[in-house]
């Protein structure tokens, strides 16, 4: 038997696979791995620190497929340490101490649609979001519901969204001021809303940085922790730890009355904003794939 592995070129994605591609062929059967090329860079689906993680984890399983490619050994994984890595995030989110690539290309996608001017005196509008993940591994809806009942007295608009693996109608009766759905489009979102709850994933988090939301963070599981952390250090909202709901309303207090939150998450936007349009990686990508045939001419 002859069985095809195919993967990206992040370490995430491909290190679920080698334990299988070591099985099959332990058993006697031929693999092929198709991967990209490494000169086709890394794209960074969070910080570098968690990169450089998965580098740390992924080294000796590839490591070990190296070898029985024929290819020089690299059991630190330095070769795909030192690779060319994409992000959108902006280096003021990194953590100061994360090692960096010596190619890092920053960009930013497209600047999200100008803030809608409310009158003044109109409610302030809060968003809910614990991702995609979360309602699929046992937080709802019990942690949905609870977060909903502290913040619900307080005097806004709460807008939460729960995933395509939950139902809505599983939170119960809400309140007046409570709307949940499955999805919303964020960018749409983050127009008006004058603060976020969220867990702290990566891209719910990059979200509201980059829109110069103030967020209160729970983290839950896996990176959400660093990012949590982040977010506070640089004073654009509150770490939440411990998943306590009388924590999130007072943080979401704080984020709505201290102007300080919504001034710092501001200058990340800008800084973010600052950066090269996503437009440009296109080019960026090609003149690293010449670059290697060059050196492999």
């Amino acid at each position: 038997m002859r069985v095809l592995f195919a993967s990206t070129s992040g370490a995430g994605h491909l290190g679920p696979l080698i334990p299988f591609a070591t099985a099959i062929r332990r058993a006697g059967h031929e693999i092929l791995v198709a991967a990209p090329m490494s000169a086709h860079a890394r794209v960074g689906p969070g910080l570098l620190a968690m990169e450089a993680l998965a580098v740390r984890v992924a080294a000796p399983a590839v490591d070990d497929l190296r070898r029985w490619a024929g290819l020089e050994p690299d059991p630190a994984g330095d070769r795909l340490a030192g690779s060319p890595y994409l992000t959108l995030a902006p280096a003021s989110l990194e953590l100061p101490s994360a090692p960096e690539p010596p190619q890092v290309m920053r960009f930013h996608d497209a600047a999200p649609p100008l803030r809608a001017v409310r009158p003044a005196g109109a409610v302030p509008l809060v968003s809910m979001s614990f991702g995609s993940v979360a309602a699929t591994i046992g937080f709802f809806p019990d942690l949905y519901r609870a977060v909903i009942g502290a913040l619900a007295g307080l005097p806004i608009r709460l807008l939460g969204t729960v995933g395509d693996a939950a139902d809505p109608a599983d939170l119960g009766p809400l309140p007046g001021n409570v709307r949940a759905e499955r999805w919303l489009p964020q960018a749409e979102i983050f127009t008006e809303a004058d603060a976020m709850v969220g867990h702290g994933g990566f891209g719910t988090t990059l979200g509201a940085l980059v829109a110069g939301v103030p967020q209160a963070v729970v983290p839950l599981f896996a990176d959400q922790h660093l990012n949590a952390g982040r977010i506070a250090d640089l004073g654009a909202g509150i770490a939440v730890e411990g998943q306590d709901p009388a924590a999130v309303r007072a943080a979401v207090e704080r984020l709505l009355a201290e102007p300080a939150f919504r001034a710092a998450a501001g200058r990340r936007a800008l800084e973010a904003q600052g950066l090269p349009s996503i437009d440009e990686a296109p080019a960026a990508v090609e003149a690293l794939a010449a670059a290697r045939e060059q050196r492999a001419a």
